[in-house]
């Protein structure tokens, strides 16, 4: 993500020996599938994230669709390897369960927006990247700015509390029915978050990125992260089948993307109208 010396990268090898050495307990097997579910999807977001690159209309969408697809393989391997350390009996039975579920939701976006803010998918070093996010930091805040800052603290904060088997806040009316009638219609009822939220603003903001449009991308990516951490949370439930998780991701991978190429196909369609707009002379 950022370019780093020998000796950096001798230490982070030797950290990672460390880390997988902790799998031989069982609660080293917790910590480092914890830290599993935290690593990939942020790596996967963040570096496939598009470095430079533009064109057409249609082959923003398509380059969108491919680096979409791309984030969430890389997001699934987190999740399986997840799933072989944990693949046991006091897991399926849930006897035991995995740890960290509020911390695997919500640390992984925070470290997203920091590293697009900081300007680190574009891989400067650690100097460039202090000094994007003290610019920032630095730069005038508009009343808008602010709120919609807030809407995405909010709508992520409500997504950390709902999470887990008994969430203490809850759902509304609407919302149930919707989930009633997928599970009538659908084999498996995918995660709202996902399809709706998650999936969508991830390939809009691919889509940003690819057409140098950095002004929203710490926002949009630290929110379009949400499915990603979604996808890799939903493998978490080690006592729910593997076949019944993966059709749910699936089917929430596919209504996302669908929803999210037709939002973008909205959001270029009006940009290039605006762009062409011809100019009335005073």
């Amino acid at each position: 993500l950022f370019q780093v010396n020998k000796r950096c990268r001798t230490v982070l090898f030797i950290l990672m020996l460390l880390i997988s050495s902790l799998a031989y307990t069982h609660f080293g097997q917790k910590v480092v599938a914890l830290l599993a579910t935290l690593i990939f999807p942020t790596w996967a977001v963040i570096s496939c994230a598009p470095k430079t690159g533009s064109g057409s209309r249609t082959g923003v969408i398509l380059q969108s669709i491919m680096r979409f697809i791309g984030i969430t393989l890389f997001s699934l391997v987190g999740a399986l390897f997840m799933v072989g350390l944990l693949a046991q009996q006091q897991f399926i039975i849930k006897a035991d369960q995995f740890m960290g579920i509020k911390l695997a939701h919500s640390l992984p976006l925070v470290i997203i927006g920091i590293a697009f803010l900081a300007g680190l998918d574009q891989r400067v070093t650690l100097k460039d990247a202090w000094t994007s996010i003290v610019s920032s930091v630095d730069a005038p805040i508009k009343w808008w700015q602010s709120v919609l800052t807030l809407v995405v603290l909010v709508a992520i904060g409500l997504m950390v509390v709902r999470t887990g088997n008994e969430a203490p806040t809850s759902v509304s009316g609407t919302e149930m029915r919707v989930r009633s009638l997928m599970d009538r219609v659908l084999p498996v009822r995918p995660r709202t978050k996902e399809f709706m939220l998650g999936h969508p603003l991830l390939i809009i903001a691919i889509g940003v990125a690819i057409q140098k449009r950095r002004r929203y991308l710490p926002l949009l990516m630290m929110a379009g992260a949400i499915g990603q951490v979604s996808v890799v949370n939903t493998l978490c439930h080690i006592h729910t089948p593997l076949s019944i998780s993966v059709v749910r991701i699936a089917i929430g991978t596919v209504f996302g993307a669908i929803i999210g190429i037709c939002a973008l196909w909205l959001i270029l369609t009006i940009g290039d109208r605006k762009c062409k707009a011809p100019t009335i002379p005073a």
